[in-house]
């Protein structure tokens, strides 16, 4: 084992300069002041050990650990703690072996982080923190017992106590390694996993991109199809506008004619519009001249009428004003003559006011009296306040006893009824302590629920495994649905156009034959050549051409080498006679040397469509035939409908197996969740049952807990009971002190104080009354005065108004009189003017109407004269419109006719007339499949090859390249699943050997602990125990102590100093099973007495002997100074400066001895 023999600090917190610190053998005593900086030796040694945690080093982050300067010193900028370790006995891990002194350094600058060297070399943390963990020390190491460790390990959980027996069995070193495998197969699991994900991802990928292969050829396919019917639409859409171009062209002709005779037709109507508006001014003049003097005489009379309604009114309005002057002037008389009246009376009120004598010396003598009051007022008043005071204070204090007394006899039967429900509570809790579940059954019930969730997670992958192979069922069920619903769908969708096809091609009500006779395969082109258009004929009477089935008398002979077509069509008998006419040759050269041969009547068809008549007629087969397509299409519908049964039957077979598949995975699946939901269920409970066993743990505890702290308080209590006692036997003396008798004589005094300065109050009162009323009454006559003066003014400003009105209304009188008197007379004049009008207007309004009556009958005649030149007018617009229109259609197809050459150039990069020698249609062919026929199937197939989506034409070297990337990735799944399992492997093995490293250390330390606690009481028992689990590597650290004297309780409920001293013997039966090389104690002699130090220092001074433990303690006990070997003193002469001071009290020793 390396030894500690030297720690240094340079720029570390409090020690700015370069302090040196020697660990010798044996005990190092280290003391100073509080505050001085002896715990930051401590947190050094952790710092270089590997701290990383900067709240453990009383920092917020880690560069506080530099130094960050004082008032007379700057701030570092570095910080520098080494530790020297004695390697002579070559102890050290093989990597650091190799010398005698083994020095590791931990750096760290502002804003570059720490840096660690062995021996001046740069290393990780990693590597420093392994080396002290294979020594048994590290930075979080039990070890170093730092201030406030001891109530650590005393209040920690069982599960962190552990701790400590994981240092004593020195498997720090296997759980680092254990945790670097770990963490390396979590990643290892990680990096499986997303492999496994690639890979699957890359199945998927291929089998997409095998269906995309599968679709590339599809589209490729339909594009050709496609391409093949976009040359046929061009050339149809080609011959339709040269068409459309020739019956434009035969329109626009007829249209230019017909527009001639009717522009002769509107040239005669406007000749005659023009005569007969000529006549209509001088018609207009005369009425017009009749009608203006008519109107003139009308307007004279309405003015009159006008005129004399305007006198009248006026006249009333003069007689109203005269009567409203008269009134307004007698209202002004009395109002000037009220005015004048209530002026005198104000003079005479002013007077009277103004002839009273002066009230100032009334005034003067009122205050005066009043501030005499006053004075006496408060002369009185401060008498009272007094004597008020006094009895105050003798009531305040004879109160304050008689509250306090009253406030301290509650206390005391308040802690009396305290007492008895504390004796209550102890009683009630030791009943429910023995009533409590016994911990030994709920552990048998959590063994029993163990075995259950066991066999309950076997059934859910059992479960799980059959829902796996159920799925894989249904998606191949579901592909074969899929691929069976194609296959109908499009037998089905092929069906339907075609029985759309042929029933559009039906043009009328009657079937025709065509539907009755059905041509053997190829022959079809053959019989509706020989046919022609009488195949759509019916063989109904009533139909508009039907076939009679007349036969004929003699049947020639057809030419040598010609057979008869008749026994390859099925056909009505009707149609008997006209077949057999009808002859059928192998090659357009027989046919061509057959047909002179033909006697009348006769025909010859070849199977490719070529047709020769006997009187000479020649159709080759290019030519176009619809009743030939209508055929194929009859013979392909009729295939087609006897293998829809067999398709429909296959796709209800794959629907009732995906049904099937459908109902196994459901079923599978609600297995799966049941046994999810029991396997849940079964550990919910046990985890329930686990959780009651710790609560019933925790609940016998914590009633011991509880029974130890109602006991000390019901003997708290008894002492207040006491305290209360005396206190209330103290105030009842006190309050015998007071007299009754000088309590009322003061009360008397008081009140008779209290009514003369009542008596006083009241005469103030009344005096500051009458000077208020006095001064009020003043005040009114003052205001008085003021308002008649202004009323006064106003009084005499009215009378001089009122006279101003009444000149006025003298003067408006006058005029209204003289107003009526020269407009009395015109009414009369107007009476007479009116009588002269009335002859004169009967005489003009005759000639204006026969006036009119001649204006009215040439404007009706003028009227329909343009009515007939409208209607002209309207058909010549009609017929320009139509040459327009056709004029229109000839250059629409014109430019049709550019567009679609233009579009045929750009799409197939040749002229309409090289397209056609190209593509060799059949011309008849071609113009007898209707265009929309063609254009709905392009863009069927447009929209087919478009609902493919985007398709991958790389396909199949994509799938080639994927499936090279699979076979790779397979290979390093196999070397994945093997490092896995090494690394299992070797977690099993560090788990085996920290177990047994656990057990025989828990074994070892239970043995040094039980007999150090002995000693360390003098007395008494203790043991550890595991709980929580079997497993050494899950349990938990229980420590159960019995000091001299008292029951076994578990560690928690002992006192202060009973726990330090626990603690104490667990911590040195760590050091005899696994001695660290050094152990750091920070003032934990600090709650102990001087008998409990002594006992602690002769532990030490034994483990020393035993050990070659080297041990830091930090105290300011005086006993424990004197038992070290050497101390250290830490001061801070300069504040925020630790300075180290050192006495090897051993060597003074020795030099002592050698001197006597």
């Amino acid at each position: 084992m390396s030894n500690f023999s030297r720690l240094r600090l340079h720029g570390f917190k409090s020690f700015v300069d370069k302090s040196d610190l020697d660990i010798g053998p044996g005990l190092t005593g280290i003391v100073g002041p509080n505050g001085c900086g002896k715990s930051n030796l401590v947190e050094a040694l952790s710092w270089v050990m590997g701290e990383t945690s900067a709240k453990r080093l009383r920092g917020s982050g880690m560069e506080d650990v530099i130094f960050s300067g004082t008032s007379s010193r700057p701030a570092r900028n570095s910080a520098e703690v080494s530790v020297v370790l004695d390697n002579r006995e070559r102890t050290a891990p093989a990597l650091f072996n190799s010398v005698d002194e083994i020095e590791v350094v931990r750096r760290i600058e502002k804003d570059m982080g720490s840096s660690y060297y062995v021996n001046s070399k740069p290393v990780r943390a990693r590597d420093v923190q392994m080396l002290f963990a294979d020594m048994a020390i590290g930075a979080h190491s039990a070890a170093i017992v730092s201030q406030g460790r001891i109530s650590a390990i005393i209040n920690a959980k069982p599960a962190e106590r552990r701790q400590v027996l994981e240092e004593s069995a020195g498997v720090s070193g296997l759980y680092v390694r254990r945790h670097e495998a770990e963490l390396r197969l979590k990643a290892a699991d990680a990096n499986l996993a997303r492999l496994q994900d690639v890979i699957s991802g890359l199945e998927t990928q291929l089998d997409s991109l095998k269906r995309q292969s599968r679709q590339a050829t599809r589209y490729k396919n339909i594009s050709a199809e496609i391409k093949t019917l976009e040359t046929k639409l061009a050339l149809a859409e080609w011959m339709i506008a040269r068409t459309m171009k020739s019956e434009a062209e035969e329109e626009y002709n007829s249209s230019e004619t017909l527009v001639a005779e009717r522009m002769g037709r509107v040239a005669e109507l406007n000749r005659l519009q023009i005569e007969r508006s000529e006549a209509l001014p001088p018609l207009r003049e005369k009425q017009a001249e009749t009608a203006a003097a008519w109107q003139a005489q009308n307007f004279e009379m309405r003015r009159l009428d006008d005129e004399e309604q305007r006198l009248t009114s006026q006249i009333e309005e003069i007689k109203s004003g005269i009567e409203n002057v008269t009134n307004d002037r007698a209202h002004e008389e009395q109002s000037s003559h009220e005015s004048s009246s209530t002026l005198e009376r104000l003079e005479l009120e002013e007077k009277e006011l103004q002839a009273q004598s002066n009230t100032e010396e009334e005034i003067t003598r009122l205050t005066n009296e009043r501030g005499e009051k006053e004075l006496d007022v408060m002369r009185i008043q401060e008498n009272y306040q007094a004597t008020l005071e006094q009895a105050a204070s003798l009531k305040a204090t004879r109160a304050s006893l008689d509250s306090q007394m009253a406030q301290d006899e509650n206390r005391l039967n308040a802690v009396k009824n305290r007492v008895e429900s504390l004796r209550e509570q102890i009683a009630a809790k030791r009943a429910q302590q023995e009533a409590a579940t016994p911990i030994e059954g709920i552990t048998s019930d959590i063994e029993s629920m163990e075995a259950d969730l066991v066999s309950k997670r076997d059934v859910e992958a059992a479960s799980r495994e059959a829902l796996d192979k159920s799925q894989h069922i249904l998606e191949e069920a579901r592909a074969a649905q899929q691929t069976a619903r194609e296959a109908q769908s499009k037998i089905q969708t092929e069906v339907n156009a075609l029985e759309s096809v042929l029933k559009s091609e039906s043009q009328s009500g009657f079937r025709p034959v065509l539907e009755e006779v059905k041509a053997d395969e190829g022959f079809e082109a053959a019989l509706s050549k020989a046919l022609g258009d009488t195949i759509m004929a019916s063989t109904e009477a009533d139909a508009p051409a039907f076939w009679s089935g007349s036969s004929a008398v003699d049947i020639p002979l057809f030419p040598v080498g010609v057979q008869a077509l008749r026994p390859h069509i099925k056909a009505p008998e009707a149609l008997s006679t006209a077949l057999a006419f009808i002859g059928y040759v192998e090659n357009d050269e027989q046919g061509e040397s057959a047909a002179p041969q033909l006697k009348p009547g006769q025909s010859l068809v070849s199977k490719e469509g070529a047709y020769w008549r006997w009187d000479g007629l020649r159709i080759r087969a290019k030519a176009m035939d619809r009743n030939a397509i209508r055929l194929k299409n009859k013979n392909r519908l009729e295939e087609l409908q006897s293998e829809l049964p067999q398709a429909q039957s296959a796709f209800s077979k794959a629907e009732e197996a995906l049904r099937l598949a459908q109902t196994s995975v459901q079923e599978n699946r609600q297995s799966v969740q049941i046994a999810e939901q029991e396997a849940r269920a079964a550990d919910r409970n046990l985890a329930n049952k686990r959780t009651e066993l710790q609560r019933a743990i925790e609940k016998r505890a914590s009633m011991e807990s509880e029974i130890a702290k109602q006991e000390e308080a019901l003997s708290i209590a008894n002492e207040d009971i006491e305290r209360l006692e005396a206190a209330v036997f103290s105030h009842q003396t006190s309050l015998q002190s007071f007299d009754d008798e000088s309590l009322a004589k003061q009360n008397l005094e008081v009140e008779q104080r209290k009514l003369a300065l009542a008596a006083a109050q009241a005469a103030l009162s009344e005096a500051s009354a009458a000077l208020e009323v006095f001064q009020q009454g003043v005040r009114r006559r003052e205001a008085r005065l003021r308002a008649i003066s202004d009323e006064r003014i106003s009084l005499s400003n009215r009378v001089i108004r009122a006279k101003d009105r009444l000149k006025q209304l003298e003067e408006r009188e006058a005029a209204l009189k003289e107003k009526m008197d020269s407009i009395s007379s015109r009414p009369e004049e107007i009476t007479q003017q009116r009588l002269a009008l009335l002859d004169n207007l009967k005489t003009m309004e005759n000639a204006k109407n026969e006036a009119s009556d001649a204006l009215a009958m040439a404007e009706k005649t003028l009227a329909e004269t343009n009515h007939e030149l409208k209607l002209a007018e309207g058909l010549l617009m009609e017929t320009r419109e139509a040459r327009a229109k056709a004029q229109a259609t000839m250059e629409a197809a014109s430019g049709s006719i550019e567009i679609i050459r233009q579009s045929i150039e750009d799409q197939f990069s040749m002229t309409p007339d090289e397209l056609w020698e190209s593509s060799e249609m059949d011309l008849e062919k071609l113009n007898s499949e209707p265009i929309d026929k063609i254009r709905g199937k392009r863009d069927r197939l447009i929209r087919e090859r478009d609902g493919m989506g985007p398709v991958n034409l790389r396909a199949d070297v994509e799938a080639q390249e994927v499936e090279q990337q699979l076979a790779k990735l397979s290979q390093e799944r196999a070397d994945l699943t093997q490092a896995i399992e090494e690394l299992r492997g070797g977690i099993h093995k560090l788990n085996k050997e920290a177990r047994e490293r656990l057990q025989q250390a828990f074994d070892t330390v239970n043995g040094h602990f039980q007999t150090l606690f002995t000693r360390l009481f003098g007395g008494g028992t203790a043991h550890l125990a595991f709980v929580d689990s079997d497993d050494p590597l899950e349990a938990s650290l229980e420590i159960f102590a019995q000091p001299p004297g008292k029951s076994l309780q578990s560690l928690s409920l002992l006192s202060g100093g009973e726990k330090t001293m626990a603690s104490t013997a667990l911590i040195f039966a760590m050091f005899l099973t696994n001695p660290a090389p050094i152990c750091v104690l920070d003032e934990i002699d600090a709650p102990l007495d001087d008998a409990n130090v002594d006992r602690v220092c002769t532990m030490l001074e034994e483990i020393v002997q035993k050990c070659r433990t080297r041990f830091i303690i930090i105290t300011h006990h005086r006993l424990t100074m004197a038992r070290m070997d050497r101390l250290y003193g830490v001061t801070m002469s300069e504040r925020g400066v630790s300075q180290l001071v050192s006495v090897d009290l051993q060597g003074e020793l020795d030099f002592l001895d050698a001197a006597e």
